[in-house]
């Protein structure tokens, strides 16, 4: 819902938006690292690298887009961030898992 949306946006600091956001995306993108990164040993303090990355970047474009008063199609900005990021958290992962030299 736009209106509401962009209502609160404007009744808020970007900081309280942000901090809203940030534990959401977080425990989304833990589960995400965690199915990929079955059968690996990874430190959690890595994992949680990791999810921060793509939480700061998942984050940053959403608040970028409601900026922009939501500009251009949802699915479309999620779709290039799709094929941008394809396979880079798993290829992290692998870098960073310790039961490998």
């Amino acid at each position: 819902n736009k209106p509401f949306i962009m209502n609160v946006y404007r009744c808020v600091s970007r900081e309280q938006v942000e901090a809203y956001l940030s534990p959401i995306v977080d425990k989304l993108l833990m589960g995400v690292i965690e199915e990929q990164s079955a059968g690996m040993t990874v430190r959690k303090e890595d994992k949680d690298f990791v999810a921060k990355i793509y939480s700061y970047i998942f984050v940053g474009l959403m608040l970028e887009w409601i900026t922009a008063d939501m500009q251009g199609k949802p699915e479309e900005i999620v779709d290039k961030l799709a094929t941008v990021i394809r396979g880079d958290i798993g290829a992290a992962l692998e870098r960073l898992r310790t039961d490998r030299n």
